[in-house]
């Protein structure tokens, strides 16, 4: 399920020529607790989405039981304009024997998704889902989402990606749009991240930081 409840980010990198904008680098102020400016898809969000610090430096923690619970955040972004998002993550637990092929098996270990706007009804919206899958699926490969016609996953870590270690990435949400989609993207509506593990009835925890739209 992909939900979103948002506000449009103010918040843009510094410099005479802004070439970022900020999604979140989460604050050590929200240390211990659910994440400023973001809204769980399920209150019981709160408590399993916290932020945590490590040698002064923030991030934010999911701890996941085998219940499908998504935190979004609003904004309006013009993805021609910053086509690029990064971010840094980690998965310590992968949902045992998740696998994005099979809907019965359709747990993530960390996912982010970018949601573009489609104008009403809400469901037209597109949705990108970048994912580190708990099985040994190529990277790069794209599948079709299971509870979402217009949502599709894009492979970028596996079961071979080492776990409890941060990996940085960078993705051309406007080029997999359009690779996708076969036509330019709208305009970006939200970010949402969700670690989840309630396909496999299993566990999942992983960690998520650094999260940034670009120019180049």
């Amino acid at each position: 399920m992909v939900w979103m409840m948002l506000f449009i980010l103010p918040c843009l990198c510094f410099g005479e020529a802004p070439n970022c904008v900020v999604v979140d680098t989460f604050s050590s102020a929200d240390a211990g607790r659910f994440p400023s400016g973001w809204k769980p898809y399920k209150k019981e969000g709160r408590k399993l989405y916290i932020v945590r610090t490590s040698e002064g430096d923030a991030y934010l923690h999911a701890d996941v039981p085998p219940v499908p619970i998504q935190i979004g955040k609003k904004m309006k972004l013009d993805p021609k304009d910053w086509p690029y998002l990064s971010w840094r993550w980690r998965v310590v637990v992968p949902p045992e024997g998740g696998d994005e092929r099979y809907k019965e098996k359709n747990d993530s270990g960390a996912a982010i998704y970018v949601v573009f706007n489609r104008g009403w009804p809400k469901f037209r919206r597109h949705v990108i889902k970048y994912v580190w899958s708990s099985a040994d699926l190529p990277k790069g490969e794209v599948l079709k989402g299971h509870y979402d016609p217009n949502m599709y996953v894009v492979v970028l870590r596996n079961a071979r990606s080492p776990l409890n270690r941060w990996f940085s990435e960078k993705v051309n949400v406007f080029q997999d749009y359009k690779r996708i989609f076969r036509k330019d993207p709208p305009e970006i509506i939200g970010v949402a991240l969700m670690t989840d593990a309630d396909d496999t009835n299993s566990k999942a925890v992983a960690d998520y930081d650094d999260i940034v739209f670009w120019k180049e």
